[in-house]
C-alpha cells in the first residue's frame, strides 16, 4: 500500500476541504489553521503531499522538543530558505549545531549581554531623533531598521546605522520570496521571476555580509573587537582546521537576521496592542516613573518592571514572532497522546495556535496582560506557551531579545505616541517571522 493511501491516523479536513480554505483565501491560512484546531482538536491530519500532523497537545510539544528532539529534524520554512541560511544556527542539525551553540553562548551570557545596555540605549536615542512630531512613518520599516542596527553594533562591532535599512528590505524580500516560493508549484518560478528576484536579493546580502566579514579580517590583529565574529573566525574544528568561510557566512546571516527580526515584530505587535489599550500603556508608564524615575532601564531593573514583563509576554502570547514550529520525523515513534508517527512524517507545532488554547487562556482573543501575573502564570504549563521555543534548541538569545525589548519599549513610550492610520485589524504575513501585512503606518506624536 502506497503512502498516499495510508488511513489516516487523525482526524482531519479532506482535500476539497483544504482546497476551499488555503487556496481561495490564502492569506487567511494562519487562521484557518485556528478554525481547524478548535474543530479538530488538538490533533489533526493536513492531506498534503507528505503526511503533515498538527499538533497543540503540549506534552507532545514537550517530547518532541526536549524528550526526543534527535529524532525530529527541522523542516519547512527554515528548509525552504536554506540558500539564504545555509547551515547556520538556526538551522543545522547535530552534531553541528551542538558545537555553533557552545561556541556562542558565551556572548549570550547575562555578563556579556549586560555589557550591550549602553550600545542599545545609543542606538535607539540616534533612531528616535529622526522622527518628528505629526509625520507618517512605518513603524515596522522603523523598527528593523533600529533593530539591525543594535545587532550589527553589539555582536559584530559594525555600525549599520546607513546600510541597515536597505539590508533589512533584502532579508525581507528574500523571506517573502521563500515563503512564495514554497507555495508555488515549482513550473511556476519562472513564470513569476521567483527565482530570479530571489537569487537577486541573496547576492545583495551575501555582497553585505561578506564586506562585514572582509573588513573584520582586515583589521590589525590588536584592532579586532572582541565581538561573536571574533569568535566565530578564531573558532577551530578538533583536527585544528578553521571554519570554512561559507559555515562563517552562514552564521553571521543567521545572527543578524534572528537577532533583529524577531526583536522589531515583538516591537510592532506590542504597539499594535497598546494603540488599543491606551489604559495598559498608561499603567506602564507609571511603573517607569516609579522604578526608574528618569533613567534609562538596564538588566538589574528588568525584576522592578513586573507589569512591563507581563505585557510583553502577553504580546507574544498573540502575536509570537517566531509563530511556528516544524520538524521531520527520523524513525517511528509514539507520541504522549498515542499518535503514532512515521520517517518522512512532518509535525507542526503553532506557537500562533497553542498560545490560544482556551483550556489554558480563557477568552484567548483577548489582550490581558493579568494572564502573567505571579498568581496566574503558574497554571499556564510550559509546553503551552512558548515564544523562545523549547528544548536543547531553545532561542540562544532569549536574555538578549528581552532586555532589548524592555530597553525599546520604555524609550519610545516615554517620548511618543502612536496613532494607527489604518482601521480595523492588522493583517498577518505569517513568513519566518510573523509580520504586519504592508507594515505599520501611524502618525508620531511627541510627548510634552
Amino acid at each position: 500500500m502506497s503512502r498516499t493511501t495510508l488511513p489516516p491516523r487523525a482526524p482531519g479536513p479532506s482535500v476539497p476541504g483544504i482546497i476551499g480554505r488555503f487556496i481561495f483565501k490564502p492569506r487567511n491560512f494562519i487562521r484557518h489553521l485556528l478554525d481547524l484546531t478548535n474543530q479538530y482538536g488538538d490533533t489533526f491530519l493536513l492531506p498534503l503531499t507528505h503526511p503533515t500532523f498538527f499538533l497543540r497537545n503540549p506534552e507532545d510539544i514537550k517530547y518532541i522538543l526536549l524528550s526526543n528532539p534527535l529524532n525530529y529534524h527541522k523542516t519547512g520554512g527554515l528548509t525552504a530558505a536554506a540558500d539564504l541560511l545555509g547551515e547556520g544556527l538556526v538551522s543545522s542539525e547535530e552534531p553541528l549545531h551542538g558545537k555553533q551553540r557552545k561556541l556562542m553562548q558565551p556572548m549570550f551570557h547575562k555578563s556579556s549581554i549586560k555589557g550591550f545596555t549602553d550600545v542599545m540605549v545609543d542606538c535607539t536615542n540616534r533612531h528616535l531623533a529622526d522622527w518628528k512630531d505629526g509625520e507618517t512613518i512605518d513603524l515596522a520599516l522603523e523598527m528593523m531598521h533600529l533593530t539591525i542596527s543594535i545587532a550589527g553594533l553589539t555582536l559584530f562591532s559594525v555600525d549599520m546605522y546607513r546600510e541597515g535599512k536597505s539590508l533589512g528590505i533584502e532579508f525581507a524580500t528574500a523571506l517573502k520570496l521563500v515563503t512564495r516560493r514554497q507555495m508555488a508549484p515549482p513550473q511556476m518560478h519562472h513564470w513569476l521571476s521567483l527565482d530570479n528576484r530571489y537569487h537577486e536579493s541573496l547576492r545583495k546580502i551575501d555582497e553585505a555580509i561578506g564586506k562585514i566579514i572582509s573588513d573584520h579580517r582586515n583589521l590589525p590583529e590588536d584592532q579586532r573587537p572582541n565581538d561573536l565574529l571574533a569568535m566565530i573566525l578564531a573558532s577551530k574544528y578538533e583536527d585544528g582546521s578553521s571554519i570554512p568561510d561559507k559555515q562563517v557566512r552562514d552564521e553571521v546571516i543567521t545572527i543578524i537576521l534572528a537577532g533583529h527580526e524577531t526583536v522589531a515584530n515583538h516591537m510592532n505587535w506590542t504597539w499594535y496592542l497598546l494603540g488599543k489599550h491606551p489604559e495598559v500603556l498608561d499603567r506602564m508608564r507609571r511603573e517607569w516613573d516609579e522604578a526608574l524615575g528618569d533613567r534609562t532601564p538596564a538588566m538589574e531593573d528588568m525584576a522592578n518592571l513586573p507589569y512591563t514583563n507581563m505585557v510583553l509576554a502577553e504580546s507574544m502570547r498573540l502575536y509570537p514572532p517566531a509563530w511556528t514550529l516544524a520538524r521531520r520525523v527520523v524513525e517511528a515513534d509514539r507520541l504522549p497522546s498515542g499518535l503514532e508517527v512515521r520517517p518522512g512524517d512532518e509535525l507542526l507545532m503553532m506557537q500562533y495556535v497553542s498560545h490560544r488554547n482556551p483550556a489554558y487562556f480563557p477568552d484567548p482573543e483577548k489582550f490581558d496582560p493579568e494572564r502573567f501575573s505571579p498568581e496566574r502564570r503558574d497554571s499556564i504549563p510550559k509546553y503551552a506557551y512558548f515564544p523562545f521555543g523549547l528544548g536543547p534548541r531553545f532561542c540562544i538569545g532569549e536574555g538578549f531579545a528581552k532586555l532589548e525589548a524592555i530597553i525599546l519599549v520604555v524609550m519610545i513610550g516615554r517620548r511618543f505616541d502612536f496613532e494607527q492610520v489604518r482601521s480595523g485589524e492588522a493583517k498577518l504575513e505569517p513568513l519566518i517571522t510573523l509580520r504586519p501585512r504592508k507594515g505599520m503606518p501611524v502618525i508620531v506624536h511627541k510627548r510634552g
